[in-house]
Parts: C-alpha cells; sequence; structure tokens
C-alpha cells in the first residue's frame, strides 16, 4: 500500500470519528421569542445583623394594602426593567388577589430607578401620581409597564408619562403636573434615598423584594413568592 493511500484511508477513518462524535454532541436548543429568564439567587437570608436594625422607610412610598397588614413586602423596581415587567404582569396581581384584598399584606413600592433618564422620570412623576391620586397609582403603575419599550428606547419621557395619565380616569393630570414641577427635588432625594437603601440591604437587581427577613432576587416563579409570604404568615 502506498503512503498516499494509506493517508487517504487514514483521513476517511478520522472524518468518520467526527461526524459520529458531533451526532452525539447536545443540540443547542432555539431561545424563545420574548422569554425572559432571572438568573439570580431564588431567596436570601438577610445577616442577623441588618435584620436587627432594620427598619425599612415606607414614609411617601406609594403602597397597596391595610396600613396595619400583619406582613409588608417592600419591592425595589425600575420602569424599565423588564424582568420587573415580568413580576407586575405575572406575580403582582395573584399577591393582591391572594393577599392584599384580604389584608393579609401590604406591598410598599420602593423605587430603583437605575436604568437611566426614562427610569428617573417616570419614578418622580409616580410620585405625584400618587400624592394626587393614591387609589390609582396601581393603574398608572401597571400602565407605564405596559408601554416599557427596549431600555432608553424613545417612549418615557416626561410628554409621554403626561399622555398616560390623561388617559387614565380619576387622575387630575394637571395636578399631576404642578407637582412634578414643585417636587422635582424633593421626589429625586425620595428616589435616592431608595435606591440606598436597596443597596445597603445587598439589593444590587431589579425586580428585588423583602418579606420579613427573606430576600427574593430577579423575577422568581410566583410560587417562590407565595411560600415565603405563607411561612412568615401568622398561623
Amino acid at each position: 500500500m502506498t503512503k498516499s493511500r494509506l493517508s487517504i484511508i487514514v483521513l476517511i477513518i478520522l472524518a468518520g470519528i467526527s461526524v459520529a462524535a458531533l451526532s452525539l454532541w447536545p443540540k443547542p436548543t432555539a431561545p424563545v421569542k420574548g422569554a425572559l429568564k432571572s438568573v439570580s439567587p431564588v431567596s436570601d437570608t438577610l445577616p442577623s445583623d441588618k435584620v436587627a436594625d432594620m427598619k425599612i422607610d415606607a414614609e411617601d412610598s406609594p403602597y397597596l394594602g391595610q396600613s396595619d397588614a400583619p406582613l409588608t413586602l417592600f419591592y425595589w423596581f425600575d420602569f424599565q426593567c423588564p424582568f420587573c415587567r415580568q413580576f407586575d404582569e405575572e406575580t403582582l396581581p395573584i399577591l393582591i388577589d391572594k393577599y392584599v384584598t384580604t389584608g393579609k399584606l401590604k406591598i410598599v413600592f420602593k423605587n430603583y430607578q437605575f436604568i437611566g433618564p426614562d427610569s428617573q422620570t417616570a419614578g418622580k412623576t409616580g410620585l405625584a401620581v400618587w400624592e394626587t391620586s393614591p387609589a390609582n397609582y396601581q393603574k398608572w403603575h401597571q400602565a407605564v409597564f405596559q408601554k416599557q419599550d427596549i431600555d432608553n428606547g424613545g417612549w418615557g419621557g416626561q410628554q409621554d408619562l403626561i399622555e398616560l395619565t390623561q388617559s387614565i380616569s380619576g387622575i387630575d393630570v394637571g395636578k399631576v403636573i404642578q407637582l412634578s414641577l414643585k417636587n422635582e427635588e424633593k421626589y429625586q432625594e425620595k428616589i435616592d434615598a431608595d435606591k440606598a437603601e436597596g443597596a445597603k440591604l445587598n439589593i444590587k437587581t431589579t425586580p428585588s423584594v423583602i418579606i420579613g427577613d427573606q430576600v427574593i432576587k430577579g423575577a422568581q416563579p410566583t410560587e417562590v413568592y407565595l411560600q415565603v409570604i405563607d411561612s412568615l404568615l401568622p398561623k
């Protein structure tokens, strides 16, 4: 057998081995369009020293539920965060129906507006809406998320938010504008304080919630929140 023929045979054998190996290699799955997946840790417990000193500030923060509910959930969010939108659309309505309307849970909205200027504008306008019409804050909050586009993608400036506010009955848009201008510095200080408070509690991603001494990071399955809340509610 000539040297050249032997080389050809060896190449054929190697090619066959490569094809066989490729057939056994796991095939990548195509991502589902529009699907969101959080890679954050599911749940964590605050260190005992933080729990002992923890007095999360709820003053002037929008909230849902009875002020004296036995359990409080603090929710840090950014209006441009797609995972916050997922939490708002998939999980929050269930928590409201199961726990807030039955007087078991109070949900406090904490600004963590970090993605860009539109986040800051929405956060400040939201505080003006809360001050103007607390009963319609959640409706407004959801409407902003429904309008959400890509980060700083063009929708979300002051005029966009005014037009959205006009579309929600029960909110005095003139008063919202007035308060937004009058209290801009005050609202910005509140947003900065919420974010700093979250950072102090080791919150680095949105959405994040604190319930009792439990921290849930990222948009986790609804069952995670239900299990934590049920475990902390008075028996």
